[in-house]
């Protein structure tokens, strides 16, 4: 078998591009990234010579190659430039305001647009119109300007009236910049928060002030507020929070112990809205509206109920794409479903791996960040392995969901189906869970068996006739059966996560398999080239026998550090694990059960030794000037004269979180954002 692939293989080019135009797009959108810094005017203009001699050749040679490279050609170009639009976009003038620092007393007006709920405080994001911003500078001068598109993430107080959504309001809020990168390779969240518009986020420290209702249009965000108002009166805290992550897409108000669960279990798929949601409150619109109008017989045998049903379907799909916030994955499952009703007008095949391909496409071209999110890559992989399953299994299986088949065949494969559908989705989506997360499941099969049928046959459909009855205010009934079956769902994964083998952690992995692990899911659906892309998938994680963790990390303002010692991570924090020595733990792939305090004594925190000599840290000057004599590094918040290497709070405020390496006995210091900047989110 591999002797003839090897004596056959040669570039074919393939009968359909569709199928390729959303790999090579994200090529040019990667290339971008991955260069030094935006490209410059005479790069575009070699770029686009490059594509238009291309074209020139396929005209001349009239050769299948030639057309295949330069639509290639054609799309990574237009990759490139989406994001360069979507830069010059963002980079206006009054457009890419944010907080560089620590703003401690500023005045903001402006028109709450969305409200999210945490655990401990609520969220709001402000944003126009009539947003205006106010401080005092070092100098005493007071500075008061309008960001055209950016908007401020803010946490209000843990009691206060939450604002209704279009109001306009005004308070004083201590404001940060947005987290950089929290680990050497980890997600960038300064650059989400770039193209996403956020300049920077904060904490309320008053009440807010209502100041007058305006004409915005937030409908459906109000309507999602009233919706969770409505749950969390209804169900407990854990039973409303999952409920309020179904129905609206807020997931803040999940515990961090019970999200856990889910992700060790392998269900936490189910927590955020994606094709399988869309998918079922779609199904039953369909069904619901095809079985009322079937009622009718003059009305059935005189029209076609099908393609009826499946307008109102795509309607109502479409409502629950905006009222579960629109995410990356529920965009794309959107876009799916829309093909499949198109289909279903035009009396063609439903299921096929173009509609996954020009629904990964759309996303891209709007949001060329997703090309870096989780969300996209466990969605879009997981539905392009269940389409390949599908179409073998519906070739291979048909006796079984024939329409003579009994009750019995076809509840052997529907058991069979699900089965088959759970492994596939937890296997294709394997290699971007253990590079984002740092950690995958051996469990996950179990827990899917268990978890889906409950969400396909109680929780969803609850879902839908309660919202449905809603504006009678007749969803308690529905509601609280919807409570039951997700207390039966967290049984399951909590019960499922205890399991042992339940949670592998894996350490951090280089962007470099990030990108071995898309080419290569990518070919494993291209027939011919799967065997090519399984080799780059298992090239991915070569980078594991060679990783060097850093030794030492420091977080932006040097308030927290933790150093890699006696197999442990010993960090400075009293509270832990916080959001930031979590990460720490898990891209050195240790459990949260491997973090340790600091010893600290009356002098503070005594140094620990480190392959690379001797790393103190210290709070005050006092503490700095005692250590700078007894160790190789210095880590502290106020500078002191010392010969030695050291790392002070103003340089992590610079360029970000920093970093220790070891090498060959000396320490080596590395920064998130290194000078010169070059990007603009930096």
């Amino acid at each position: 078998m591999l002797k003839k692939y090897l004596t056959e293989f040669s570039f074919k080019p393939p009968p359909s591009f569709i199928e390729w135009s959303p790999f090579f797009l994200s090529m040019g959108i990667g290339c971008y990234f991955l260069h030094e810094g935006p490209p410059t005017g005479w790069e575009i203009c070699t770029a686009i010579t490059i594509t238009l001699l291309m074209g020139v050749g396929m005209l001349w040679k009239q050769n299948l190659r030639f057309s295949f490279l330069f639509k290639a050609l054609l799309l990574m170009l237009l990759g490139l430039l989406t994001v360069e639009g979507h830069r010059i976009l963002k980079n206006r003038p009054k457009k890419a305001w944010r907080v560089l620092r620590p703003l401690f007393n500023a005045s903001v007006e402006g028109t709450v647009q969305e409200i999210a709920f945490h655990t401990k405080r609520p969220l709001v994001i402000l944003g126009q119109p009539l947003m205006t911003i106010s401080f005092e500078t070092r100098q005493g001068k007071k500075l008061a300007f309008s960001p055209l598109h950016q908007r401020l993430r803010i946490m209000l107080k843990k009691d206060e009236v939450l604002p209704i959504i279009g109001e306009r309001v005004s308070g004083r809020f201590f404001l940060m910049p947005v987290q950089s990168a929290v680990t050497p390779h980890g997600f960038d969240f300064e650059r989400y928060a770039y193209f996403m518009g956020i300049g920077g986020s904060g904490y309320a420290l008053d009440p807010l002030k209502n100041l007058e209702k305006t004409s915005s249009k937030t409908s459906i965000q109000a309507l999602r507020v009233h919706i969770g108002n409505r749950i969390r009166a209804t169900l407990s805290p854990r039973e409303a929070s999952i409920a309020a992550a179904l129905l609206i897409g807020d997931r803040s108000a999940i515990p961090r112990v019970l999200r856990d669960s889910f992700v060790d279990a392998g269900v936490a798929h189910v927590l955020a809205i994606s094709g399988l949601h869309l998918t079922l409150v779609t199904g039953l619109f369909f069904f619901i509206i095809r079985r009322f109008l079937c009622f009718v017989p003059t009305f059935a045998l005189s029209h076609d109920t099908k393609k009826i049903a499946a307008f109102f379907a795509f309607l109502g799909g479409f409502f629950y794409l905006l009222l579960s916030g629109a995410s990356i994955s529920t965009q794309r499952a959107f876009i799916m479903m829309a093909f499949m009703m198109m289909a279903l007008w035009l009396d063609r095949g439903l299921f096929s791996k173009r509609t996954v391909m020009i629904a990964g496409f759309l996303v891209l071209l709007f949001q060329p960040i997703a090309l870096f999110m989780p969300s996209f890559h466990l969605s879009f992989f997981a539905v392009m392995a269940l389409i390949s399953v599908y179409e073998y299994w519906h070739k291979t299986r048909s006796p079984f969901i024939e329409k003579r088949a009994t009750f019995w065949k076809k509840s052997i494969s529907y058991v069979q189906g699900l089965l088959l559908a759970s492994f596939t989705a937890s296997l294709a989506t394997i290699p971007f869970t253990i590079y984002h997360f740092h950690k995958f499941t051996l469990q996950s099969l179990a827990a899917n068996l268990l978890v889906i049928p409950l969400i396909s046959f109680w929780i969803m459909p609850l879902a839908l006739l309660a919202l449905l009855l809603m504006p009678f205010h007749l969803e308690i009934f529905f509601l609280k059966g919807m409570g039951e079956g997700i207390a039966i769902m967290i049984q399951v994964a909590e019960r499922v996560a205890s399991w042992p083998g339940a949670v592998i952690q894996v350490p951090e992995l280089p962007p470099l398999s990030l990108g071995l692990m898309l080419v290569g899911s990518f070919l494993i659906f291209q027939g011919f080239y799967r065997f090519a892309g399984i080799i780059l998938i298992g090239l991915s994680f070569l980078p594991l026998l060679w990783s060097d963790p850093p030794y030492v990390f420091i977080n932006e303002g040097a308030t927290t550090v933790g150093v890699r010692a006696r197999s442990t991570l010993q960090v400075t924090s009293k509270k832990h694990p916080t959001f930031v020595t979590r990460l720490w733990a898990e891209s050195l792939g240790y459990g949260v059960d491997r973090l340790q305090s600091w010893p600290r004594d009356l002098d503070g925190f005594p140094p620990l030794n480190v392959p690379c000599g001797m790393i103190g840290y210290a709070r005050t000057r006092e503490e700095a000037e005692r250590l700078c004599p007894k160790v190789t590094l210095l880590i502290t918040r106020v500078f002191v004269e010392c010969p030695i290497p050291m790392i002070t709070a103003r340089d992590t405020w610079r360029q970000g979180p920093h970093f220790v390496y070891c090498r060959e006995g000396k320490p080596i210091i590395k920064s998130i954002k290194p000078f010169p900047y070059v990007w603009p989110w930096e």
